[in-house]
């Protein structure tokens, strides 16, 4: 399941905002967020655009124009609103509950300029990886349902920039999200090197994914004093899939790599559990005192057959964090 930026979606409720007249909460999915006051009701189809989401430069966007037209969050009279619900009329647009319309109105993912050297990029994402990109709990509420029953392992969502290593057929790659890197002036090549001696200890066939922190990156957040590799998946390249929580932990232990923090190595999920928990339990604080920005839940095996995602993995974004940034 990829992320949808603006999709059509079904307005699940509509509840007022104490002392507001013009405007009202309404939930999507399971967001909320802030509408015109009586533009929707229960049951309603409308065009739903997540948080950062970039929107073409249209009239009826206007009042973006001072946010440079991204979708952020935001509270307004005290009420949190994640995201932008649009009648469908007002976008011109039709079709079923679901559907994906992000391309046909023009939207695109905000992408923050990067504070890090990046200098070296030598190609794209190699084909036998697989991109790290988690979805928000939010946007797949009902996904819950499949982690009852299953034991897990939840993490903290490091702030920092996304990197990948394989030593692939005699070849190495190191990558950001979205591209390969070579020795030059940038982080990944950095925190390579720096690396490199456990980093070699994997074992052939085996990729890893991790979060490069530290100075210059991100703002810090996490407070570091030196560039650091926090590993969070580790995936079989032969396989093409990732590895469980306890094969995960073990290979990086066995190489000497620090892993994100664990929060919980073996926790279950409680019948009654809902978005909101998750989001209540994404909340806290960095070593640093900074706002963390959030969690990721998985199960420990992987024998299972999720049918929601191709591959059962959530994160829950601290709205703490969102709001201060």
């Amino acid at each position: 399941m990829t992320r949808k930026l603006a999709s059509i979606q079904q307005i699940l409720s509509v509840q007022p905002i104490e002392g507001a007249d013009r405007i009202e909460l309404v939930k999507v999915l399971g967001w909320q967020c802030v509408a015109k006051k009586g533009e929707f009701h229960p049951g309603d189809l409308c065009v739903y655009f997540e948080i950062d989401s970039v929107l073409p430069e249209r009239p009826e966007f206007e009042f973006l124009r001072e946010r440079k037209f991204r979708v952020k969050t935001a509270k307004f009279r005290g009420a949190l609103s994640q995201g932008l619900a649009m009648p469908l009329e007002t976008m011109g647009v039709s079709g079923a509950l679901g559907d994906d319309v992000t391309e046909a109105l023009g939207v695109h993912k905000y992408e923050p300029p990067p504070s890090w050297r990046q200098e070296g990029r030598i190609g794209g994402f190699p084909g036998f990886l697989r991109k790290t990109d988690e979805i928000r709990i939010q946007s797949v509420p009902e996904v819950l349902d499949e982690f009852r029953g299953l034991s897990c392992y939840v993490t903290t969502k490091c702030d920092g920039t996304s990197f990948s290593y394989a030593n692939w057929e005699g070849e190495v790659y190191v990558c950001s999200r979205n591209s390969r890197y070579g020795e030059g002036n940038n982080v990944y090549w950095d925190a390579y090197l720096k690396h490199r001696e456990a980093l070699e200890r994997v074992p052939d066939g085996l990729a890893v994914q991790a979060e490069t922190c530290g100075p210059s990156i991100q703002k810090n957040r996490l407070g570091l004093h030196e560039l650091t590799l926090l590993v969070f998946d580790v995936y079989d390249i032969r396989k093409g899939e990732y590895l469980g929580g306890p094969a995960m932990f073990a290979v990086c232990s066995e190489c000497g790599l620090q892993t994100v923090p664990v929060q919980d190595p073996d926790w279950h999920m409680p019948d009654d559990f809902t978005v909101d928990d998750m989001l209540e339990r994404a909340k806290g604080e960095y070593a640093s005192g900074y706002p963390r920005e959030g969690i990721v839940l998985r199960p420990n095996a992987t024998t299972y057959s999720p049918t929601l995602l191709d591959r059962l993995s959530v994160k829950a974004v601290n709205n703490e964090y969102l709001l201060k940034e």
